[in-house]
């Protein structure tokens, strides 16, 4: 999968800095994606319509760079991954592994490489992956010895010289060297632990740079998962080239030593001391806020006390001043009602009196006037029960 700009790119000055050398990288790293996005093609509508398509382009018998690149995008395709059931499993696997000869290695390369940097790997994938690990180990022939070291950190002079060897031989074709590369990246990547990824590419790219340089790094590097997934992607994007140079090698050997490892290390404590200072620095702002609020709203309410215990003292006052008001009034009604009654007795008293002494007269009357005064005697009786009943 070569374009012009991507070849060019091989000859490019080192930049001086680590941060530039990361900056250069990250860009080098996205020329597949961006390349790969600008493409055309249909997007499967379905599960069984990715079978239909991979297995359409494998039977195609010339194949060619579009073509490749048209095969890696439906299967890596992140906006659209698909859930495959095992018929549809077999199906994908078994196009994954039929591709041209020319580009198989690189396909399974690309594939395996999208899956390693995904952040949640990629679904489609799901049962797939584990096959194309199985088949470019069948590939690569290794001895137990060398898949030992390739996958762990251990033997780094052995799996060195071993690879140094493999690519020095002169019989052997770029395109069989490059395959070889592509197909122990594919292998370590899929299969390696990941403290070991690091450091087994830095020997990938001295042995293919013919240099010496890790011995003075590899000792003492720093693996950091996130340069781990730049260099992966820096690393195979050279790697899909036709002909990568040699130098480009030394210079990603640099992207992930010790030094550079280091200073992206730093680079992440500045920056998350950073995020903390700013974000102690915010929730100080609101503790603060939070806190001239709370006193605000005590203040309010301190006045809104006093202003209560105003108006409690005030109505205090009035309920005292209505009672003795009250009392005031009770004292004058008794003594008002009192008066009434005792005149109202007085005046009955005075009533029943003068009946009484009339009624004394008529007893006291002429003999022979007795029905006369008897009849005038039960009057005033009368007269005394009405008053006594008003």
């Amino acid at each position: 999968m070569v374009d012009e700009q991507s070849r060019n790119s091989s000859h490019r000055p080192t930049p001086s800095s680590a941060e530039g050398e990361r900056k250069l990288a990250e860009k080098k790293a996205k020329t597949y994606q961006s390349r790969t996005t600008s493409s055309s093609w249909l997007e499967p509508k379905s599960a069984q319509e990715l079978c239909d398509q991979l297995r359409g382009m494998v039977q195609k018998k010339e194949w060619d760079k579009s073509l490749a690149e048209h095969f890696i995008q439906i299967v890596v395709n992140p906006k659209k991954q698909y859930q495959l059931n095992s018929a549809q499993k077999s199906s994908v696997l078994d196009s994954i592994l039929k591709c041209p000869s020319k580009y198989r290695a690189l396909v399974h390369l690309l594939i395996l490489s999208e899956n390693f940097n995904s952040q949640n790997k990629l679904h489609t994938l799901d049962g797939i992956a584990a096959g194309i690990i199985a088949f470019v180990k069948d590939e690569l022939e290794l001895e137990s010895r060398i898949e030992a070291n390739l996958l762990k950190i251990q033997g780094n002079e052995v799996l060195l010289d071993w690879l140094k060897k493999k690519l020095k031989v002169k019989e052997e074709s770029l395109f069989k060297k490059l395959d070889l590369i592509r197909n122990l990246i594919s292998y370590l990547i899929g299969a390696g632990e990941t403290i070991a990824i690091s450091s087994r590419l830095d020997i990938i790219l001295e042995a293919f740079a013919d240099s010496n340089y890790l011995r003075q790094y590899t000792e003492k590097a720093i693996t950091l998962e996130k340069v781990t997934q730049h260099r992966v992607k820096a690393i195979v994007d050279l790697f899909c080239l036709d002909k990568p140079t040699t130098t480009e090698p030394e210079r990603l050997i640099l992207f992930g030593s010790s030094v550079h490892n280091l200073f992206v290390y730093q680079l992440d404590e500045i920056s998350q001391l950073r995020d903390n200072f700013e974000n102690e620095r915010q929730t100080s702002h609101k503790k603060d806020k939070r806190i001239t609020d709370l006193e605000s709203r005590c203040k309010e309410l301190e006045n809104e006390i006093v202003q209560t215990k105003k108006e409690l003292e005030h109505e205090q006052d009035e309920l005292k001043q209505e009672k003795i008001i009250y009392e005031q009034l009770k004292a004058s009604s008794i003594a008002k009602i009192s008066q009434q009654r005792n005149s109202a007795l007085n005046e009955v008293r005075s009533r029943i009196e003068h009946e009484l002494q009339k009624l004394e007269r008529c007893f006291n009357g002429k003999a022979d006037s007795f029905a006369e005064n008897s009849k005038m005697g039960l009057k005033i009786i009368g007269k005394i029960r009405d008053r006594l009943s008003d």
